[in-house]
């Protein structure tokens, strides 16, 4: 029987380390928004416990740079420029869609709420930089780029979905969301690929945010 390496050297290993991020993040997630003050806790504990792993691997394992998150300035006008471009193009179709399947659009107004513009900011940032400027870098050691792609489309779509998890949305809302969501992902995880940058699809990201929710006046109660 071959000997297995010592304990360290597993979780340093890039596909235990993927494995257990991931993971610890989704569950710490889904604690965390029971509302249930003990499981919020343990969420909390668990997210740090996760957050310090992450940052040890990173560090001790296959060290990584900026470069190594795609976060590159190479024609970063212009993929700011595209980036916006492409949230304003999608949020037109999905105000349409939403116009269609509801009656009712999406309002095009900023709400006044400086604190909701800094939580988009930062939360869409942080959800780039790990799921496409992390995982999906890391799992083009091991996987094709279709198959990353669809990996990570998939993983950040559970994750955003344990945030509504406990909500009293119906199955259909769930099958909705997960469905529009996976999609969605998979065209800045693509983008990424062809352009070997981060920026493009992180300027997307924040800016559909901003057009889907700058016209609430206060942070989304699913974020607090």
């Amino acid at each position: 029987m071959r000997p297995q390496p010592p304990i360290r050297q597993r979780l340093l290993d890039p596909r235990y380390e993927m494995a257990l991020v991931t993971g610890g993040l989704c569950a710490a997630t889904l604690a965390y928004y029971t509302r249930y003050a003990g499981l919020q806790l343990f969420g909390v504990f668990l997210l740090s416990a996760v957050t310090i792993y992450w940052s040890f691997s990173i560090r001790y394992g296959a060290a990584m740079s900026l470069k190594d998150f795609k976060i590159v300035t190479d024609k970063a006008g212009m993929q700011i420029r595209v980036g916006v471009g492409l949230a304003v193009v999608g949020w037109l179709l999905f105000s349409l869609y939403a116009y269609i399947t509801r009656g009712k659009g999406l309002p095009l107004r900023y709400g006044g709420s400086m604190p909701l513009v800094v939580t988009i900011l930062a939360v869409a940032s942080a959800e780039e930089i790990f799921f496409r400027g992390y995982l999906q870098n890391r799992l083009g050691q091991y996987c094709s780029i279709w198959r990353r792609i669809l990996l990570v489309a998939v993983a950040m779509t559970f994750y955003k979905s344990t945030i509504h998890f406990w909500s009293d949305k119906s199955l259909l809302s769930y099958v909705e969301l997960f469905a529009w969501s996976s999609f969605l992902n998979i065209i800045p995880s693509l983008w990424m690929e062809r352009s070997g940058s981060l920026i493009g699809p992180l300027v997307l990201h924040v800016a559909w945010d901003l057009l889907v929710y700058g016209s609430w006046s206060s942070i989304p109660p699913w974020i607090m």
